[in-house]
């Protein structure tokens, strides 16, 4: 923490000349802020902020676009087939792009981008439940471009992935970007969910810490998206983990290197049903164990 010292803020015009200097104190905290009031007779372009100790010393920069504001030429309107989807589903996107007097505008390029990103699921009625689904995901941006026709429509598909199945909730992202004939583009957004499993199994909230060579009692539960339970089949199993101290070599040398094993202790085959499925584990040595559900 810097302490209370002073700096300047020193706002760089795109022709190189300062817009405005403002000195300030930093507080306890090593913090502090300032506002520029920008004229309507600004010039517009990228602007440079600078930071500087008091005695001018640079610190930091951070760039700053100024614009005119420019309305929108062309109204887009973006929509998809349905609000949810499954694994290897087809989506089915439109794209209506008219110019604000009316007439469609025909002919302008467009981009469709999908995205996918992790989601978590939480249920209301069982709140003191765990539903996190624990794995790798990862997706790659799926982008198709073309123009629209020249009633200024479009129609894209994307085919989600099979290999999605059973990571749980996925947040899909869908965006348009229609071009007007400078360039200017024009954003659209529409978001979905993706289920990718019927049901899904949470683990109910135990004490951290527990007693060894004592039965824990864990409880477990499978609803669907709505939060109605059903009966699922699942394998659990108990890993402990372990930590164990190996030799590794670096270059000519060797050096001491703490190497982490999961262990399976326990596993088996139970079938969930309702909220009053329960398994029991009973610990024999101390350490730290976790409970996988597959």
């Amino acid at each position: 923490n810097p302490g209370e010292i002073p700096v300047k803020f020193k706002l760089i015009m795109p022709n190189g000349k300062a817009f405005a200097t403002m000195r300030k104190i930093l507080n306890e905290e090593g913090s502090t802020e300032t506002i520029f009031t920008m004229p309507q007779t600004a010039l517009t372009g990228d602007y440079t902020l600078q930071l500087l100790t008091g005695n001018d010393v640079l610190l930091n920069t951070y760039d700053i676009s100024v614009e005119e504001f420019m309305p929108d030429r062309i109204k887009v309107n973006f929509n998809i087939d349905k609000p949810e989807y499954h694994p290897a589903d087809s989506i089915r996107a439109t794209i209506q792009a008219d110019n604000l007097f009316g007439t469609p505008a025909a002919d302008m390029n467009y981009q469709c981008e999908l995205n996918l990103s992790k989601d978590v699921f939480s249920s209301k009625k069982f709140t003191d439940y765990n539903f996190s689904v624990v794995n790798n995901f990862s997706f790659t941006t799926d982008l198709h471009s073309a123009k629209v026709n020249e009633k200024g429509s479009a129609t894209e598909t994307f085919q989600l992935p099979k290999d999605i199945a059973n990571t749980g909730i996925l947040k899909g992202d869908l965006m348009a970007t229609v071009f007007d004939e400078t360039g200017r583009p024009v954003h659209r957004y529409q978001d979905f969910k993706v289920y990718t499993q019927p049901v899904f199994i949470g683990i109910k909230n135990t004490d951290y810490y527990v007693s060894t060579r004592t039965p824990v009692r864990i409880g477990l539960i499978a609803v669907d998206k709505n939060e109605n339970t059903r009966s699922a089949m699942v394998q659990v199993e108990v890993v402990k983990k372990e930590w164990h101290t190996a030799i590794q070599q670096n270059g000519s040398s060797f050096r001491y290197v703490s190497q982490q094993e999961d262990k399976t202790i326990s596993q088996q085959n139970i079938t969930i049903s309702g909220a009053s499925t329960i398994f029991y584990f009973t610990p024999q040595l101390s350490g730290d164990y976790e409970v996988r559900i597959f």
